[in-house]
């Protein structure tokens, strides 16, 4: 039975060169595991029994199975040390697959580090690119003011001159109320004398009349938008309720802070005929039809009205004579505020607000231009009220109060901005 015997260490099995000993606590080893176990103070490595004694175990095998059971534990033997081999190379091969993980992922790590880096630093760039443009639009406004301020001190100084080199020294009035008045006198005598003259009249006066206004706009004015401010465009057209524009303005500025609303006004020709009939100071520049194609001089200058249409988040119409209703309904755009109604992007609110005579605001013809207006372009009207209007005739067609209008818009403000003042 010795034969079968293995080694309880190392698992060998007795062959021709290998002999086998046992302990006194009954555990069988090599000659060379006996060495290890002696050189350790005889400590057995199976039960841990200390001094321990060995007693030599025949292993040879009898000549007549020796021929059959030596090469079959030499192949035992040489399978053993096979498994012990490729279980280290497997070992070895975790232990390198493990370190070259490691080292991917400190790649990694430091990869993402440098993207995040790479991300702040794009984004501190975007920001200072936003600033800088903030400050160029500011420095533009600024300019554009700072020249119509020396264009209107330049046109003062012309003035003063001639009044003090008028040998006749004509007392200085106020420019505006002298040329209105010398404007309808002049039209009054044509009308009076020659009624074929009456056209020409009318265009010296109107002459008159834009000789003291501020210059032209050129292609260098820019419509420069906030981000954090509503943008609002409110049109006024030939309706003697214009003159309720200063009143409406300083509503909203009441109702929104200016720090979270910006207006801009454009006027039809009649409109700042009737304007301009009024002692009304107005802070904001209006925007005129000769600004349409003054600004406009070659390809790539600013289109007017396109510009007003990408500026603006509303548009308020108020007041809306018949006749612009009309041109609007019917597609017409021959001036400025048509044709920034015209080329309007309708997924923005517009609100306009009629005035007009009580038959006209009755006549068939309105009835249809406000059909077109509320379920063709989805506008909104600000209904107009009933009382005694400057004509003197009573019935509908006064344009809606400031304070309902204001109301209106003011809550639209509110909504997109989150503006949570009171309505005053």
């Amino acid at each position: 039975m010795t034969a079968f015997m293995h080694c309880q260490s190392c698992f060998c099995f007795p062959s021709s060169q290998t002999k086998f000993g046992v302990t006194n606590c009954g555990h069988v080893f090599c000659s060379d595991c006996a060495k290890n176990i002696s050189q350790t103070q005889g400590v057995c490595k199976e039960c841990k029994k200390e001094k321990v004694e060995f007693k030599a175990v025949n292993s040879s095998l009898p000549e007549s199975i020796k021929f059959v059971f030596t090469p079959l534990t030499e192949t035992l033997g040489r399978f053993s040390k096979t498994i012990t081999t490729s279980l280290r190379f497997q070992q070895g091969h975790r232990s390198r697959l493990f370190k070259h993980l490691l080292h991917r992922e400190e790649q990694f790590g430091r990869l993402k580090s440098a993207y995040i880096e790479e991300q702040k630093k794009k984004e501190q760039y975007k920001n200072g690119c936003l600033e800088m443009q903030k400050q160029y639009r500011r420095k533009c406004e600024q300019f554009d003011a700072l020249k119509a301020h020396c264009a209107k001190q330049q046109a003062q100084k012309i003035q003063k001159n001639t009044i003090e080199n008028d040998p006749y020294k004509t007392p200085a009035v106020p420019v505006k109320k002298t040329v209105n008045l010398e404007a309808q006198q002049a039209m009054k005598r044509s009308k009076n004398e020659d009624p074929e003259n009456e056209e020409e009249a009318s265009a010296n006066s109107d002459c008159m009349m834009q000789e003291h206004k501020r210059p032209p706009l050129t292609s260098s004015h820019k419509l420069v938008r906030e981000p954090s401010k509503f943008h609002l465009l409110i049109a006024i057209t030939g309706s003697i309720a214009t003159i309720k524009l200063s009143e409406i303005i300083h509503k909203l500025y009441s109702s929104c802070s200016e720090d979270k609303l910006l207006i801009k006004v454009i006027a039809t020709q009649n409109a700042l005929k009737l304007w301009e009939t009024q002692d009304i100071d107005l802070d904001e520049m209006i925007y005129e039809d000769r600004d349409e194609w003054s600004m406009w001089r070659q390809r790539k200058d600013p289109v007017l009205h396109i510009e007003l249409r990408k500026w603006a988040d509303a548009l308020l119409i108020a007041p809306l004579d018949a006749n612009s209703m009309a041109k609007i309904a019917n597609g017409i755009c021959d001036n400025l505020v048509t044709s920034v109604v015209r080329a309007w992007d309708l997924q923005k609110p517009c609100y306009y607000a009629p005035a007009m005579n009580t038959f006209m605001w009755d006549s068939p013809l309105t009835v249809g231009h406000r059909n077109t207006l509320r379920n063709v372009l989805l506008f909104k009207e600000i209904a107009p009220i009933s009382k005694e209007l400057i004509c003197g005739d009573s019935g509908q067609g006064a344009m809606a109060d400031p304070a309902t209008i204001v109301a209106l818009v003011s809550a639209l403000v509110r909504d997109r901005l989150a503006v949570r003042t009171q309505i005053i």
